[in-house]
């Protein structure tokens, strides 16, 4: 008999993004692989590679305890149902449903990824941000207080609000930088000796620093800007589309949709901007902008601050520091030696650090030791 493991993840094209490659390569290892996920355009992917899919409706920023507790349940008749050996959650919505459908099933093994944490721990003091932090932190405490759980952490601050939050400290653990990069696509590039773009690539929610992106443009000359991503819907961070064209009608910036291929933007790229204060993992643009070769100007915020070495691949800013920005933009335009010298170092940390392979084998070893224990 397989053994087998359930992925449950709010999205499958955020399943796809940034543990497929885990997800196969378990495969190949003979594990049966099941995901639980909301549905969208992107199941023919994985139906291609044979993986099990079971559509669970997940509302990703929203709290509305009846419609969570229903889904908690249908979690836990789906894993009742398929039996498998290990759950891994991944996102918060996930997790806490997840943790609450096992907590009815003492003898699954319960892998934990806590790939930043999410919009909730970043919002602003209102009433309504307050109690839904409140309530999220109660269900991490409730949901997450088991024996056989193992937790993957992008940055040593998640692991300590974690921590904190579960009032213990967490034994089982591993610290894996972010979901990792395939180096054989990533390849690092020459600089375009055009006139240099500046790329900004995330989803385009506030918090990701949209704004701020968009107010260093409107001070720098000599560049380009270039946003890339999607339009997040379902949140109430997103920006409007509205403004994003308005922002291209005035030639402020670029807009280029949301790509795929990422690799071929990033060569087209000379310099990455992500002034996120989002509460993130490990951002896999500056992941993949380090693959590429590219200097990246970011947040020393939580996650983002672990993706560079300040001064060597790439500069820190403070949050919402819109001319701490614009200085570093005009530092790296007016000098490609600085950038390509950066460039170079930024490849060499990915390839130390970043790696998708020792991201994969990290995982499998995990999975290994929860089944055989």
């Amino acid at each position: 008999m397989k053994n087998k493991i359930l992925f449950i993840c709010n999205t499958d094209w955020f399943f796809i993004s940034h543990r497929l490659p885990i997800a196969l390569r378990a495969k190949e290892m003979g594990y049966e692989i099941h995901l639980a996920t909301k549905f969208s355009e992107e199941n023919s992917t994985l139906d291609k590679h044979n993986i099990y899919i079971h559509n669970i409706n997940f509302e990703r920023y929203k709290i509305s305890p009846i419609k969570d507790l229903i889904l908690s349940f249908k979690l836990f008749f789906l894993i009742n149902k398929i039996k498998p050996h290990i759950v891994h959650c991944i996102t918060i919505k996930p997790v806490l449903l997840g943790g609450l459908a096992l907590k009815l099933l003492p003898g699954i093994k319960f892998v934990v990824s806590i790939s930043g944490l999410g919009y909730v721990f970043s919002r602003s003091f209102s009433i309504k941000s307050i109690l839904t932090k409140l309530i999220v932190k109660f269900l991490y405490k409730f949901s997450l207080n088991r024996e056989e759980i193992h937790f993957i952490f992008q940055n040593t601050h998640d692991l300590n609000v974690v921590s904190k939050i579960l009032n213990k400290k967490i034994e089982n653990f591993n610290l894996i930088p972010g979901s990792g990069v395939d180096l054989d696509i990533f390849k690092q590039s020459p600089l375009p000796k055009d006139e240099p773009i500046v790329l900004f690539a995330s989803r385009l929610l506030k918090s990701k620093g949209i704004y701020q992106f968009l107010d260093a443009a409107k001070k720098v000359r000599g560049a380009r800007f270039v946003v890339v991503g999607k339009f997040d819907s379902d949140s109430d961070d997103c920006i409007d589309k509205k403004e994003i064209y308005n922002w291209v009608n005035r030639g402020i910036i670029e807009y280029w949709g949301f790509k795929n291929n990422m690799h071929e933007v990033l060569k087209k790229s000379n310099i990455v901007v992500f002034p996120s204060y989002y509460g993130e993992g490990l951002p896999k643009i500056l992941a993949e902008a380090a693959a590429s070769g590219r200097p990246v100007i970011t947040t020393d915020h939580p996650g983002c601050r672990d993706a560079i070495e300040n001064g060597v691949t790439g500069f820190l800013v403070p949050q919402r520091n819109v001319e701490s920005i614009v200085k570093y933009i005009n530092i790296l335009i007016k000098s490609p030696k600085e950038c390509i010298k950066m460039g170079n170092k930024s490849r060499e940390l990915a390839e130390k650090k970043f790696d998708v392979k020792l991201v994969v084998e990290t995982h499998l070893d995990i999975y290994k030791k929860f089944v055989y224990s």
